[in-house]
């Protein structure tokens, strides 16, 4: 193709645009609106591809987790993985106690959307839903280096032993909660439970 034929193709291609300018909007716009939501999609999961991979990379090789469901959504739906009998806190004192080469055994529970659970934190008239909610032991702390406390501090074996209601919170659910006051001793209402916040989790 000559330069004198490109530069024709374009200027039929603009009088046909310029002569039928709606129907080269609602081209337009359905292009976008077509790709937007592959391009949102493709960001999203490599977010979390990063933020898993930086987990993990934290760890290090010498951490094991031991989960009821594999790897993967797809075999929560199964029904043989999802009869499987609930993995115990007691679990963790017994791996602790009955192997010397371990140094931290933590446990952790998770209640969140995926699992078609809700959770609220609410103070006052301020309140967030569609939290993670983690029910865990004081050496959460030690095991999983992510899980470090910003301000105020871990939960302890002392609040363990005397089932004292607290709770550790992130950061954004801190600012959003709390404004301008500060989170740590603190009161919420969790899932319409009382806690007193001890702990701000670091970003």
């Amino acid at each position: 193709m000559t330069r004198a034929d490109l530069s024709e193709a374009l200027t039929v291609a603009m009088d046909g645009i310029r002569s039928h300018k709606l129907r080269s909007f609602l081209t337009v716009l359905g292009v976008v609106i077509g790709v937007t939501p592959v391009i949102l999609v493709a960001a999203i999961l490599e977010g979390l591809d990063r933020t898993v991979g930086g987990q993990l990379q934290a760890l290090g090789p010498t951490t094991m987790m031991i989960t009821r469901f594999p790897q993967g959504m797809d075999a929560f739906w199964r029904e043989e993985i999802r009869q499987r009998k609930y993995l115990q806190p007691e679990y963790a004192q017994t791996i602790r106690e009955s192997c010397p080469s371990v140094e931290y055994a933590a446990m952790i529970a998770v209640r969140d959307v995926f699992f078609g659970q809700t959770n609220e934190m609410r103070r006052g008239n301020e309140q967030v839903n569609a939290f993670f909610l983690r029910g865990v032991d004081s050496f959460l702390a030690s095991t999983m280096p992510m899980f470090q406390v910003g301000r105020g501090r871990f939960i302890s074996p002392f609040d363990l032993e005397h089932k004292r209601a607290v709770a550790v919170i992130g950061e954004a659910i801190a600012d959003k909660v709390f404004r301008f006051a500060d989170p740590v001793g603190g009161q919420v209402r969790l899932n319409g439970l009382p806690f007193e916040v001890i702990g701000v989790m670091k970003k």
